[in-house]
């Protein structure tokens, strides 16, 4: 009997309690799944932009070229650098074939516009003090032999009046008379010409000035380009025209602005919206060592396909991406890995 009883008490109470843990498990089970709708929400928000990249010098690597003549192209005659030197803005980095005539032509330039110099002061200054001395002078000479010769005249027209003289002796006289005029009216101008500067010979002679000063600028541009000096301070990465080799299509050499480095993050397309300037980006590489931290500071606006390949270049090959900048905390470290592959991570 005492058994039967407790049998009954044990199933009322079992039947009491099943409510209870039914209700328990309903709630575990809803929290459990409560917690597990938001946990790819907090993953997703943790979560940073990992992709591929490159190191390169701010604006890129410059390809330093030389001008390219109709006769065809520039020779290096000298090579003032070698590939990793530091250079400095204006430093001379080659000299080609076409210097020497050129400088040649320079100096022809140059002395002509002294001689055109030389002479517009000639020309302003009028003639000089003896110049004008000695045709005064003439003029003097040439009016004293036209009274001479005036004189002479009237004594044979007398003569010849009186019957004492041919007509031929009297025409002779008058000849000379009327040359002696023309040489005396011959004789002003001239003095006149030596003494007066007219407006005229000076502008001829600052014509032949601008001219002459024209051609020498012509000649300057021209020796310039026959030295190639580096456009900035920067370092040199590679060589492609050495003493002897024309330099061609590929130019002279590549220059890398090294003082401000950049790297250049690849990120897919679908990523994209998850970027921003000013987040901060992890770079590491095995050529680095330890991981560089840096800050993104551009991206570009333009979709475009991936440059830098992964480990099997045919997967990605046609991804399309678009190139963040990222500015490196540490720019020491990466000036000597220019356009090293690097890998990223963008954190949110």
């Amino acid at each position: 009997m005492n058994i039967r009883l407790w049998s009954a008490r044990k199933r009322a109470t079992l039947f009491l309690l099943l409510p209870a843990v039914v209700l328990a498990g309903t709630a575990v089970w809803r929290t459990r799944a409560r917690v597990s709708a938001d946990e790819p929400a907090a993953a997703k928000n943790v979560e940073g932009v990992a992709c591929l990249g490159r190191i390169e010098p701010l604006d890129g690597v410059l390809r330093v070229a030389a001008p390219y003549y109709s006769a065809g192209p520039a020779i290096v005659v000298e090579l003032r650098v070698h590939e990793g030197d530091s250079v400095r803005q204006g430093q001379i980095l080659a000299v080609l074939d076409s210097h020497l005539p050129m400088e040649t032509a320079r100096e022809q330039a140059v002395s002509k516009v002294r001689a055109a110099e030389a002479k517009l002061a000639q020309v302003q200054a009028g003639a000089k003090a003896g110049d004008i001395a000695s045709q005064a002078a003439e003029l003097q000479r040439t009016q004293a032999a036209l009274v001479l010769a005036k004189n002479n005249y009237d004594r044979n027209r007398a003569l010849y009046a009186a019957g004492v003289i041919a007509k031929s002796q009297l025409d002779e006289q008058r000849t000379t008379w009327e040359e002696s005029v023309k040489a005396v009216e011959s004789a002003k101008e001239r003095l006149n010409s030596v003494s007066d500067v007219r407006a005229t010979d000076v502008r001829a002679a600052e014509a032949d000035v601008i001219a002459a000063r024209a051609d020498q600028r012509r000649a300057d541009a021209e020796l310039a380009n026959t030295v190639v000096r580096a456009p900035f301070s920067g370092t040199v990465y590679k060589i492609y025209a050495y003493p002897g080799e024309e330099t061609g299509t590929k130019g002279i050499l590549d220059l890398g602005r090294t003082d401000q480095m950049r790297v250049i993050a690849e990120v897919y397309e679908t990523d994209i919206t998850r970027v921003r300037a000013g987040q901060q980006a992890t770079i590491t590489s095995p050529a680095l060592g330890s991981p560089v931290q840096g800050t993104v500071e551009r991206i570009e606006s333009e979709v475009a396909k991936n440059s830098v390949l992964p480990g099997d270049p045919t997967e990605f090959a046609n991804a399309r991406i678009v190139q963040v900048h990222i500015r490196p905390d540490n720019n020491d470290v990466l000036r000597p890995l220019a356009r090293a592959t690097v890998s990223v991570v963008i954190h949110p």
